[in-house]
Formats: structure tokens, sequence, C-alpha cells
């Protein structure tokens, strides 16, 4: 059976869920093969002696965790006896690890020059590379890059590709996939492979009655490329008799979550701001919702987006990322542009259309339960390590 070594910089715990489709990746892909995760962190401390790691070896349900906590002095990362340090302390690890396991494969998530280091460690360099790319800052417009700090980064992007020798980029959307060929001009071998949204049947079931409201639901981390000024704007303007047949319920937190609480259309309207949720209660709101409004400016793929399309809830969203592959005329609404006039209309038209029963929600769910189901995407990835590996 393959052995895979799977690198990434970013993994969900206690503190903090960042990686959790990195993880559900991971357990996608064990079903069809030996996989050995390695997940590394690096932490500035004065605390601890210069490059000095901890590790902690887990075996998980159907794949080993390695987890590697390195510890730097606070000094600026560009530092070469830094990356240098750095640099033979990550190999070290590899070579340790394909030791005891002889991988047959590497694959690494999102492209960084530790990523590059891990493919470049001399026991495995000469195995297939392949990566997954989820990274938002790849968005131009998204990290408000001006052309010097984009033509910077372009290269250096493009540079680890090559150092790294990948033979297949998989990034999470066919956006992202536009975005690495058209902005970055990568030209090795792409294949869209999207995240895995692990949502079961029992998660669905027991709906409670929308008693003649139409339910409204927005959930987000809300910090700009996140726009919800959009929708607050469009209430505001929308025929009055509306907002007394919708029920918003508003979930997440950050600093736009903060100051649009204050706005005086929520005099008008009914709204519950409920905050951070855990996946659970994620799941049971969107379990006795409606409609999802997504508005925001850029992103490579939008969880919440895929969930609220599996529990069969229809969508109005601003026309990024990963949107325009999901959101159509018979599960929702994709604004025009990002225009106040635009989001309006937007909301005026699915909030008819659902008032006029033209969404299903049995149909909205069947039409992408199994396009990111766990199975879906494991078979999607294997493929590519046979692929990559039968045409050496």
């Amino acid at each position: 059976m393959l052995n895979v070594l799977f690198y990434t910089p970013w993994w969900p715990n206690n503190a903090s869920m960042t990686g959790i489709f990195i993880k559900e990746h991971a357990i996608a892909i064990a079903k069809h093969c030996n996989l050995f995760v390695m997940h590394v962190h690096v932490e500035k401390s004065w605390r601890k002696p210069f490059f000095f790691i901890e590790k902690k070896e887990t075996k998980e349900l159907n794949y080993y965790l390695f987890e590697y906590t390195l510890y730097i002095p606070p000094v600026p990362k560009s530092h070469l006896f830094f990356k240098s340090k750095m640099k033979n302390l990550l190999q070290r690890e590899v070579h340790i690890l394909n030791e005891k396991y002889h991988f047959g494969i590497v694959h690494v998530n999102v492209m960084s020059e530790q990523a590059q280091w891990v493919c470049q460690t001399e026991q495995v360099s000469s195995l297939p590379h392949v990566l997954t790319e989820h990274n938002g800052f790849l968005l131009r417009d998204q990290n408000r890059l001006d052309q010097n700090h984009f033509d910077s980064f372009k290269n250096k992007y493009a540079n680890w590709i090559e150092k790294a020798n990948i033979q297949c980029i998989m990034p999470v959307s066919s956006y992202l996939e536009q975005v690495l060929k058209k902005e970055y001009e990568i030209k090795n071998n792409i294949k869209t492979i999207p995240n895995v949204i692990n949502v079961s049947q029992r998660d669905i079931s027991n709906r409670v009655s929308s008693q003649n409201k139409i339910r409204l639901c927005l959930l987000a981390n809300w910090e700009y490329p996140k726009c919800p000024e959009l929708f607050v704007k469009a209430l505001k303007q929308i025929p009055k008799e509306w907002l007394a047949h919708i029920q918003i319920t508003w979930a997440g937190f950050g600093s736009q979550y903060n100051k649009l609480q204050t706005d005086d259309i929520w005099n008008h309207v009914e709204v519950n701001f409920v905050g951070k949720l855990e996946k659970n209660e994620v799941y049971d709101m969107l379990n006795n919702q409606d409609i999802l409004i997504h508005p925001t400016y850029s992103e490579t793929f939008s969880v919440v987006v895929v969930e609220a399309l599996t529990f069969g809830l229809a969508v109005l969203s601003t026309p990024t990322g990963i949107m325009p592959e999901y959101v159509n005329s018979s599960n929702g609404v994709l604004v025009q542009d990002f225009t106040i006039d635009s989001f309006i209309k937007g909301l005026e038209k699915i909030l008819s259309n659902f008032k006029n029963g033209m969404y299903i929600r049995n149909v909205i769910s069947d039409q992408v339960k199994d396009v990111f189901s766990t199975n879906t995407v494991g078979l999607q990835i294997f493929d590519v390590y046979t692929n990559v590996l039968e045409n050496r």
C-alpha cells in the first residue's frame, strides 16, 4: 500500500480550527493509502532554547499524525542563519520519518519556503511531489497588494514551485485554478479538487417550520474582504413590506461584526446576533434556515456556502471565488456585481423566488452532497497520486 508524506503548516487543535479543511482532506485520502501527516508549527519565543523542537506522535482513526513545534528566536524570518538552521532541522525530521516509513509520494499543503524545503530533502527529493493549494494570500485583490508587492510574491511563489519539483497542483476551486494560470502564469499540471464538506444525512433532519417568516442567515469571520455593508444597505432600500416577513440570524465574529450590530436598521427588522458558533451549532443553525446571505469581495473557497447548499438552503452571494461554480438559478442568486443596486436586486429576487416556492431543499442538497463527500474527494486525490506515479 502506498505510503504518503502529507506536510502541512496548518492543523486544527483545541485553540484554533485553522486547517480543518486540510484535516478533512487527510481523512479522505487515508481511506486509500497509508497517510503520515507532518504538521510543523513555528513559534517565536525566548522561553525555550533556540531551535528546540517538541515532537508529538499520535495514531488517529486512519492516519498517523506527527506534530512538531519549532521554537525560534524572535528575529526576522529572512535572517540567513535562521533560514539555514530551520531548513536543516526540518529536513532532518523528514529524513527520520522516511527512514522508518519509506514514502512513495510527498503531498504538501499550501506552497511556502518550508514546503519547498520538505520537497528538497535528499531522501525524498526524487519522489513525486504534489501540492494542494488553499491559500487566500494568492488573491491579489483580497490582500490589497500593489503591483510591486504582487510581482515580488509572484516570482517567489513560482520559484518555490520550481524548486519543489511539483508534478501536480490541486487548487480547491476553479477560481483559484484560473488565478494560478492567468495571474501567476503557472504552467504545471493543475487539477481542481475541492475541500471536503462532511455533512451526514442525520445533520439535515428534523427541521423546524418557519412559521410564515423567511429565515435568512449569515456566517463568517467578519473582516475584509467580507462586505456585510452591502446587505445592510440593501435592507434599508428594499420595499419595507419585505422587512416584516424576514427573520435574520447573524453568526460570526470580527471587527465588522461588532460594528454592524449598532446600525439603526435593526429597529425595523427581526435579527438575532448569535456570535461565534461551534461546528455542531453551525449545523443546527443551517438546519433551521431558508436562505444564506454571503457578501464578500474575494474568496478561494467558501465552506459555509457549500454547507448551506448541502443543507438545501438557497444562497445569495457576490460573484467571486467558488460561488459562480455552484450558485445558479436553481439554488439561489448570484448578484451581478459589487454595487448596492445589484445587491438590492439580488435580495429582492431571492426573497420573491423563495416566496413563490422556486427553491426545493432536497433538490438543492442532492446537487452538491456527493461532490464534496469524503469518498469523492479522497478518490480524486488518490487518482492524482496514481497518475503522477505512472507518468514518472
